[in-house]
């Protein structure tokens, strides 16, 4: 059962939006894609099918994070901490850190548990 806010749970197109986002990760990433990538990785923060698609692309998902460190929706920025703490490497590790400071407490927790 899905509550009205999270009204994402009962979204139909959730297969287009993953064959979307499964596209953006194969170009160079742009602005514009990371703030959408972003943005539907925030939405899909109960099935966590995008996360997944991240920790197979590794060298976006770094590059992604260093966007979600500002972004606005901590569901974005709490999954990108466990993107990095599963793709593992120094370089992702040291990301993680940066996610330990974050002002959601939620974000911090995520990421100090992530898997290193």
């Amino acid at each position: 059962m899905s509550f009205p806010s999270e009204w994402e749970c009962d979204y139909p197109h959730w297969q287009e939006l993953y064959g979307a986002v499964a596209s953006g990760l194969t170009l160079p990433l742009v602005d514009q894609s990371a703030e959408e990538i972003l943005f539907a990785l925030a939405r899909d923060n109960e099935d966590e099918v995008i996360l997944n698609m991240l920790v197979e692309a590794p060298g976006i998902a770094l590059s992604l994070a260093e966007r979600a460190l500002e972004y606005e929706d901590m569901n974005a920025r709490w999954q990108m901490a466990v993107v990095l703490g599963r793709i593992g490497g120094e370089a992702a590790h040291e990301l993680r850190q940066r996610f330990t400071s974050d002002e959601s407490e939620y974000v911090r927790r995520r990421a100090l548990s992530a898997e290193a």
